[in-house]
This record gives structure tokens, sequence and C-alpha cells, in this order.
């Protein structure tokens, strides 16, 4: 019996569980953008608008490129959102020194008035689903998520937001 012999089985079932695995992901996301207009129709803004406020709270002095990664979209998809919360009056965009190209966004108070009584799609979408699931499968799945982010290079999720 040849090493390839042995490796060709293990390698199909590693592929099948990334299937797999990628599969139910995808399926979580779409429910996820499912809920989405629900939350927007309520809340009067879009889901990337209500992150990029969460974001901006978090991090107050990020500039537009970082809130972009942050968000998962592109520098003019980030822009653009930015335009719209400055002009709702939920920050504020500083010029920044020595380049005044660059901003660093602020939350103005307007803003955090706001995410105060806008509840988080994601959280919508996922909180009760988590909360029915079993303590050691949950414990498992962070566990397993924080080994995903870290081998993707964002680090854990160890520390996560305040609900």
């Amino acid at each position: 019996m040849s090493t390839s012999d042995v490796a060709e089985p293990l390698i199909a079932a590693a592929s099948a569980d990334s299937a797999r695995v990628l599969h139910a992901m995808r399926l979580v996301t779409n429910l996820v953008r499912l809920q989405a207009p629900r939350v927007e129709s309520l809340a009067g803004v879009t889901t990337t608008q209500m992150l990029a406020l969460r974001v901006i709270q978090e991090r107050a002095g990020i500039g537009v490129g970082d809130l972009a990664r942050a968000l998962g979209v592109q520098q003019p998809a980030a822009s653009a959102c930015v335009k719209v919360l400055v002009q709702k009056g939920w920050i504020e965009a500083i010029r920044a020194e020595p380049d005044r190209r660059a901003v660093q966004l602020r939350m103005l108070p307007a803003g955090t008035e706001f995410l105060i009584g806008v509840p988080d799609p994601v959280a919508c979408a996922l909180q009760a689903p988590l909360a029915e699931m079993n303590g050691q499968v949950l414990t498992a799945l962070g566990q397993a998520l924080d080994e995903l982010l870290s081998h993707m290079g964002a680090g854990a999720a160890a520390d996560p937001p305040s609900p």
C-alpha cells in the first residue's frame, strides 16, 4: 500500500467536510441577508450603514479604508456610506493632518442615540437560534470560528463586543 492510497481518501474526506462547511456558511449568510430587509425597514437605513455606525462607535478615529475593510466592502462603497451618515448628522469626518485627503470618522451624539434604539441585523437573525443550541456545541462552534478567523488572519473573536 503506497502513501497515495492512504492520502487520497483522507483528501476526499477533508474536501467533503470543507464542502459541507462552506455550504452551511452560505446558508447562514443567506438567512441573515433575508432578515436584513425587515430590520432595514424598521430602522430606515441599510444594514451596511448600521454596521458602519457600530464600527465607528467601537473604533473612533477609524479611516474610510479601514472602515471598508471592517465592513468587507470596497472603499467607494464605504465612502458613499460615510457620506450618508455625515448627511444624517450621525458621524463627523475630520480631515487628518498632515494628509488632508484622509479623514478620521467619529460618532456624534445623534448617531449614538440612533444606535440605542436599533437592533443589530446580524444579531436579530442569529441570537434566538444560538440561544437554542446546547452549551457545549455553542462553545465548540465559537472555538472553531476562532480558529477559522485565525487562519484568515483576522485573529480570534475572544473579546466580542458587549451585547
